[in-house]
């Protein structure tokens, strides 16, 4: 867990939400939760493609 919020870009608080919502497996290994690097690789392939810069136009009637 510490180094996902180290290197990543979300906080330690979001990490654990999305393992409560199931979104991300995690496992404990005594005390510590540990996220594998193939689960955080899946959570990230099932992630929205981002679009930024795009614009929806609606059609005017």
């Amino acid at each position: 867990m510490a180094d996902l919020v180290k290197n990543g870009p979300l906080c330690r608080s979001t990490i654990y939400n999305m393992i409560r919502d199931g979104r991300l497996v995690a496992r404990k290994v005594g005390r510590s939760t540990v996220v594998m690097a193939e689960d955080w690789k899946a959570m990230l392939e099932g992630a929205p493609v981002a679009r930024i810069g795009t614009r929806q136009i609606e059609a005017s009637s």
